[in-house]
């Protein structure tokens, strides 16, 4: 019987880092070429939605750019920042603090560290709406909602 000599946790491999590797492989982080107002709501005021909190994310003062509706962002607590590559080729990539999401369209929205959406510094993940697209936007929604936090403050 093979008995193997790999020590996963040595390795700091949890299943956290696990579902992140996964997520990862399957996900194409590219640039948002759309300019930054795009994010506004007309006339400033966002209307409240229904669901305010949804684990660690809650409803921000931005919208989708795609569907209109309102994004949820959740914080990641300092030193606590994920490394999103947006170019395979060059490595390329971004350590957000906050994630904005659009659960009506499976997308993605991060900025680099002291950047706001309306700022045009966007990268962004769009999965597909098919089950396979809804099963990673699951995993990465899965991903930020464990590793940030609602009452997260950040010194930028």
């Amino acid at each position: 019987m093979y008995q193997s000599t790999y020590d996963i946790a040595s390795k700091n491999i949890n299943a956290l880092t696990l579902l992140f590797q996964i997520a990862s492989k399957q996900t194409d982080w590219c640039t948002l070429t759309a300019p930054g107002n795009v994010f506004n709501f007309p006339g400033g005021e966002v209307p409240r939605p229904e669901i305010t909190v949804m684990g660690n994310y809650q409803y921000s003062s931005y919208r989708c750019p795609r569907c209109g509706r309102v994004l949820y962002k959740t914080i990641f607590p300092e030193g606590n920042d994920p490394f999103l590559i947006f170019n395979d080729q060059t490595g390329d990539g971004i350590s957000p603090a906050r994630i904005f999401t659009c659960p009506d369209c499976f997308t993605f929205y991060a900025t680099p560290k002291g950047y706001h959406l309306t700022d045009g510094q966007v990268i962004t993940a769009n999965c597909p709406q098919t089950q396979e697209g809804l099963d990673l936007y699951n995993m990465w929604f899965e991903i930020f909602n464990t590793i940030g936090d609602l009452n997260a403050r950040r010194m930028e």
